[in-house]
Protein backbone atom coordinates (compact mmCIF):
# COMPACT_ATOMS: atom_id res chain seq x y z
CA UNK A 1 0.00 0.00 0.00
CA UNK A 2 1.49 3.36 -0.87
CA UNK A 3 0.08 7.07 -0.46
CA UNK A 4 0.93 10.20 -2.66
CA UNK A 5 -0.08 13.87 -2.26
CA UNK A 6 0.29 16.50 -4.41
CA UNK A 7 0.60 20.21 -4.50
CA UNK A 8 -0.94 22.01 -7.72
CA UNK A 9 0.10 25.41 -9.47
CA UNK A 10 -2.33 25.85 -12.16
CA UNK A 11 -2.25 29.04 -14.69
CA UNK A 12 -5.06 29.58 -16.72
CA UNK A 13 -5.00 32.63 -19.60
CA UNK A 14 -8.69 33.40 -21.15
CA UNK A 15 -9.10 35.71 -23.92
CA UNK A 16 -13.14 36.61 -23.98
CA UNK A 17 -14.63 37.90 -27.04
CA UNK A 18 -17.97 38.69 -27.92
CA UNK A 19 -19.61 40.21 -30.75
CA UNK A 20 -22.68 42.96 -29.89
CA UNK A 21 -25.65 43.43 -32.00
CA UNK A 22 -25.59 47.22 -31.52
CA UNK A 23 -28.61 47.61 -34.16
CA UNK A 24 -30.75 45.16 -32.80
CA UNK A 25 -30.11 46.68 -28.59
CA UNK A 26 -31.12 50.47 -30.17
CA UNK A 27 -33.54 49.92 -32.70
CA UNK A 28 -36.25 50.45 -30.34
CA UNK A 29 -35.18 53.60 -28.35
CA UNK A 30 -33.76 55.74 -31.73
CA UNK A 31 -37.42 54.62 -33.35
CA UNK A 32 -35.57 52.60 -36.11
CA UNK A 33 -33.33 54.95 -37.14
CA UNK A 34 -30.51 52.32 -36.46
CA UNK A 35 -31.97 48.90 -37.59
CA UNK A 36 -30.66 45.25 -36.48
CA UNK A 37 -27.48 43.86 -38.65
CA UNK A 38 -26.67 47.74 -39.46
CA UNK A 39 -24.14 48.41 -36.79
CA UNK A 40 -21.84 46.07 -34.97
CA UNK A 41 -19.80 46.27 -32.35
CA UNK A 42 -17.22 43.71 -30.42
CA UNK A 43 -16.22 43.27 -26.19
CA UNK A 44 -13.83 41.80 -24.75
CA UNK A 45 -11.46 40.82 -21.66
CA UNK A 46 -8.31 39.40 -21.53
CA UNK A 47 -6.19 38.35 -18.12
CA UNK A 48 -4.68 35.41 -17.12
CA UNK A 49 -4.45 33.92 -13.30
CA UNK A 50 -2.38 31.77 -11.08
CA UNK A 51 -4.51 28.97 -8.28
CA UNK A 52 -3.91 26.65 -6.24
CA UNK A 53 -5.09 23.05 -5.75
CA UNK A 54 -3.71 19.71 -4.37
CA UNK A 55 -3.94 15.99 -5.10
CA UNK A 56 -3.98 12.69 -3.23
CA UNK A 57 -4.30 9.22 -4.51
CA UNK A 58 -2.75 5.12 -3.07
CA UNK A 59 -1.76 2.82 -4.77
CA UNK A 60 -2.53 -1.31 -3.49
CA UNK A 61 -0.85 -4.60 -4.48
CA UNK A 62 -3.41 -7.06 -3.21
CA UNK A 63 -1.61 -9.75 -5.36
CA UNK A 64 1.91 -10.11 -7.03
CA UNK A 65 0.13 -9.67 -10.42
CA UNK A 66 -2.77 -6.78 -9.60
CA UNK A 67 -2.47 -3.19 -8.79
CA UNK A 68 -5.34 -0.90 -8.15
CA UNK A 69 -4.77 2.88 -7.69
CA UNK A 70 -7.15 5.30 -7.16
CA UNK A 71 -6.34 9.20 -7.29
CA UNK A 72 -8.21 12.62 -7.03
CA UNK A 73 -7.75 16.22 -8.27
CA UNK A 74 -9.24 19.22 -6.29
CA UNK A 75 -11.31 21.89 -8.13
CA UNK A 76 -9.45 24.98 -8.32
CA UNK A 77 -11.25 28.56 -8.42
CA UNK A 78 -10.14 30.93 -10.90
CA UNK A 79 -10.75 34.90 -11.82
CA UNK A 80 -9.97 36.86 -14.65
CA UNK A 81 -10.19 40.26 -13.47
CA UNK A 82 -8.42 43.21 -16.15
CA UNK A 83 -9.61 46.00 -18.45
CA UNK A 84 -12.29 45.30 -20.65
CA UNK A 85 -12.09 46.95 -24.09
CA UNK A 86 -15.00 47.33 -26.14
CA UNK A 87 -15.61 48.71 -29.90
CA UNK A 88 -18.28 50.45 -30.85
CA UNK A 89 -18.95 52.71 -33.92
CA UNK A 90 -18.39 56.12 -32.35
CA UNK A 91 -21.36 58.49 -34.13
CA UNK A 92 -23.07 55.67 -31.40
CA UNK A 93 -21.42 55.49 -28.74
CA UNK A 94 -23.02 58.70 -27.37
CA UNK A 95 -26.77 56.70 -27.32
CA UNK A 96 -25.56 54.69 -24.59
CA UNK A 97 -25.34 57.07 -21.46
CA UNK A 98 -21.90 56.23 -21.08
CA UNK A 99 -21.71 52.22 -21.72
CA UNK A 100 -19.75 50.65 -23.57
CA UNK A 101 -16.11 52.33 -22.66
CA UNK A 102 -13.11 50.81 -21.42
CA UNK A 103 -13.59 49.77 -17.69
CA UNK A 104 -12.12 47.15 -15.47
CA UNK A 105 -14.12 43.67 -15.33
CA UNK A 106 -13.75 40.66 -13.76
CA UNK A 107 -14.64 36.70 -14.72
CA UNK A 108 -15.01 34.03 -12.02
CA UNK A 109 -14.66 29.80 -12.99
CA UNK A 110 -13.26 26.83 -11.89
CA UNK A 111 -11.92 23.92 -13.29
CA UNK A 112 -13.96 21.06 -11.63
CA UNK A 113 -12.46 18.17 -9.44
CA UNK A 114 -11.74 14.98 -10.63
CA UNK A 115 -11.45 11.23 -9.20
CA UNK A 116 -9.72 8.29 -11.44
CA UNK A 117 -10.01 4.42 -10.46
CA UNK A 118 -7.66 2.27 -12.22
CA UNK A 119 -6.88 -1.78 -12.13
CA UNK A 120 -4.00 -3.41 -13.92
CA UNK A 121 -3.15 -6.92 -14.24
CA UNK A 122 -0.21 -9.32 -15.08
CA UNK A 123 -1.10 -12.68 -17.16
CA UNK A 124 2.28 -13.76 -16.95
CA UNK A 125 5.70 -12.29 -18.15
CA UNK A 126 4.31 -10.89 -21.98
CA UNK A 127 0.64 -9.54 -21.46
CA UNK A 128 -0.81 -7.22 -19.00
CA UNK A 129 -3.87 -5.34 -19.41
CA UNK A 130 -6.18 -2.70 -17.10
CA UNK A 131 -9.26 -1.02 -17.28
CA UNK A 132 -9.39 2.84 -16.06
CA UNK A 133 -12.71 4.71 -14.94
CA UNK A 134 -12.75 8.58 -14.01
CA UNK A 135 -15.50 10.95 -13.00
CA UNK A 136 -15.51 14.73 -13.57
CA UNK A 137 -17.30 16.97 -11.75
CA UNK A 138 -18.54 19.77 -14.55
CA UNK A 139 -21.76 20.55 -13.13
CA UNK A 140 -19.72 22.65 -11.14
CA UNK A 141 -19.16 25.51 -14.38
CA UNK A 142 -22.63 26.51 -14.78
CA UNK A 143 -21.92 30.30 -16.09
CA UNK A 144 -19.53 32.34 -17.13
CA UNK A 145 -20.38 35.90 -16.04
CA UNK A 146 -18.44 39.25 -17.07
CA UNK A 147 -18.99 41.82 -14.28
CA UNK A 148 -17.96 45.39 -15.39
CA UNK A 149 -16.76 48.16 -13.12
CA UNK A 150 -18.98 50.59 -15.08
CA UNK A 151 -22.10 51.11 -13.57
CA UNK A 152 -23.73 52.24 -16.93
CA UNK A 153 -22.74 48.53 -18.05
CA UNK A 154 -24.99 46.68 -15.90
CA UNK A 155 -27.19 46.44 -18.25
CA UNK A 156 -25.54 45.18 -21.11
CA UNK A 157 -23.88 42.79 -18.64
CA UNK A 158 -22.61 39.23 -20.88
CA UNK A 159 -24.00 35.71 -19.28
CA UNK A 160 -22.70 32.98 -21.26
CA UNK A 161 -25.08 29.57 -19.83
CA UNK A 162 -23.06 26.53 -20.13
CA UNK A 163 -24.64 24.22 -17.55
CA UNK A 164 -22.09 21.88 -17.75
CA UNK A 165 -23.01 17.96 -16.27
CA UNK A 166 -21.08 15.60 -14.64
CA UNK A 167 -19.03 13.02 -16.77
CA UNK A 168 -17.70 9.48 -16.36
CA UNK A 169 -14.56 8.19 -19.25
CA UNK A 170 -13.46 4.59 -19.15
CA UNK A 171 -11.22 2.66 -20.85
CA UNK A 172 -10.17 -0.75 -21.46
CA UNK A 173 -6.02 -1.83 -22.86
CA UNK A 174 -3.69 -4.11 -22.86
CA UNK A 175 0.20 -5.08 -23.53
CA UNK A 176 2.26 -7.32 -25.36
CA UNK A 177 6.00 -7.46 -25.38
CA UNK A 178 6.90 -8.92 -28.67
CA UNK A 179 10.23 -10.00 -26.81
CA UNK A 180 12.96 -8.60 -24.76
CA UNK A 181 13.15 -5.17 -27.08
CA UNK A 182 9.38 -4.17 -28.20
CA UNK A 183 6.16 -3.57 -26.61
CA UNK A 184 3.00 -3.16 -28.38
CA UNK A 185 0.17 -1.56 -26.57
CA UNK A 186 -3.17 -0.74 -27.74
CA UNK A 187 -6.78 0.38 -25.78
CA UNK A 188 -10.02 1.90 -26.51
CA UNK A 189 -11.83 4.58 -24.20
CA UNK A 190 -15.53 6.00 -24.46
CA UNK A 191 -14.96 9.87 -23.01
CA UNK A 192 -18.76 11.85 -22.11
CA UNK A 193 -19.26 15.44 -22.91
CA UNK A 194 -20.32 17.55 -20.36
CA UNK A 195 -21.49 19.94 -22.98
CA UNK A 196 -25.17 19.42 -23.91
CA UNK A 197 -27.56 20.52 -27.14
CA UNK A 198 -29.70 22.91 -25.38
CA UNK A 199 -26.51 25.19 -23.95
CA UNK A 200 -23.76 24.34 -26.21
CA UNK A 201 -21.47 26.76 -27.75
CA UNK A 202 -19.84 27.56 -31.11
CA UNK A 203 -16.47 28.15 -29.09
CA UNK A 204 -16.71 24.61 -27.69
CA UNK A 205 -18.62 22.43 -30.21
CA UNK A 206 -17.66 19.43 -28.21
CA UNK A 207 -19.69 16.34 -27.82
CA UNK A 208 -19.08 12.42 -26.77
CA UNK A 209 -15.80 10.51 -28.13
CA UNK A 210 -14.75 7.20 -28.59
CA UNK A 211 -10.74 6.94 -27.90
CA UNK A 212 -8.42 3.99 -30.06
CA UNK A 213 -4.81 4.43 -29.48
CA UNK A 214 -1.75 2.37 -30.06
CA UNK A 215 1.59 2.79 -28.60
CA UNK A 216 4.94 1.07 -29.75
CA UNK A 217 8.06 0.95 -27.74
CA UNK A 218 11.03 0.01 -28.18
CA UNK A 219 13.70 -0.50 -25.47
CA UNK A 220 17.04 -0.03 -27.32
CA UNK A 221 19.32 -0.83 -23.80
CA UNK A 222 19.20 -0.79 -20.60
CA UNK A 223 19.29 2.97 -20.57
CA UNK A 224 17.72 4.11 -23.25
CA UNK A 225 14.24 3.58 -24.74
CA UNK A 226 11.95 5.17 -27.36
CA UNK A 227 8.17 5.10 -27.64
CA UNK A 228 5.60 6.09 -30.27
CA UNK A 229 1.66 6.56 -30.20
CA UNK A 230 -1.41 7.44 -31.94
CA UNK A 231 -4.44 8.31 -30.98
CA UNK A 232 -7.94 8.93 -33.56
CA UNK A 233 -11.15 10.79 -31.69
CA UNK A 234 -14.27 9.84 -33.23
CA UNK A 235 -16.33 12.53 -31.71
CA UNK A 236 -20.25 12.30 -32.45
CA UNK A 237 -21.80 15.33 -34.34
CA UNK A 238 -22.51 18.47 -31.93
CA UNK A 239 -25.41 20.39 -32.58
CA UNK A 240 -26.17 23.77 -31.45
CA UNK A 241 -29.13 26.22 -31.23
CA UNK A 242 -27.21 29.07 -29.66
CA UNK A 243 -29.13 32.55 -29.04
CA UNK A 244 -26.76 35.67 -28.31
CA UNK A 245 -28.00 38.06 -25.91
CA UNK A 246 -29.24 40.33 -28.61
CA UNK A 247 -31.63 37.83 -29.97
CA UNK A 248 -29.85 36.25 -32.78
CA UNK A 249 -29.69 32.60 -33.22
CA UNK A 250 -26.85 30.06 -34.75
CA UNK A 251 -28.81 26.86 -35.59
CA UNK A 252 -26.34 23.82 -37.27
CA UNK A 253 -24.15 21.04 -36.69
CA UNK A 254 -20.18 20.76 -36.07
CA UNK A 255 -18.22 17.31 -37.46
CA UNK A 256 -15.00 17.45 -35.08
CA UNK A 257 -12.39 14.68 -35.09
CA UNK A 258 -9.08 14.30 -33.31
CA UNK A 259 -5.33 12.77 -34.26
CA UNK A 260 -2.31 12.75 -32.29
CA UNK A 261 1.08 11.62 -32.46
CA UNK A 262 3.46 11.34 -30.11
CA UNK A 263 6.94 10.73 -29.84
CA UNK A 264 9.54 10.35 -26.74
CA UNK A 265 13.10 9.21 -25.77
CA UNK A 266 13.93 8.38 -22.02
CA UNK A 267 17.53 7.61 -20.66
CA UNK A 268 17.67 6.07 -16.59
CA UNK A 269 20.92 7.21 -15.58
Amino acid sequence: MSFGASVIAQRTSADLVQDVNIGTILAVPTGGAVLPQEADGQGGLKDHDWSFGFGAGVLWKPTAADRLGLNFHSQIDHTISGNATFEVPSNLLPLFGGAFTNKHGRAEFDTPWSANLGWWHTVNDRFSFGINASYTHWSSFKTLQINYANPAQAAYNSAEIFDYKNTWFGSVGGDYRLDDQWTLRVGVAYDQTPTSDATRDPKVPDNSRQWVSVWLGYQASNNLRFDAAFVHLFVNEAKVSNPSPTFDQLDGAFNVYGNVPAVSEQYSF
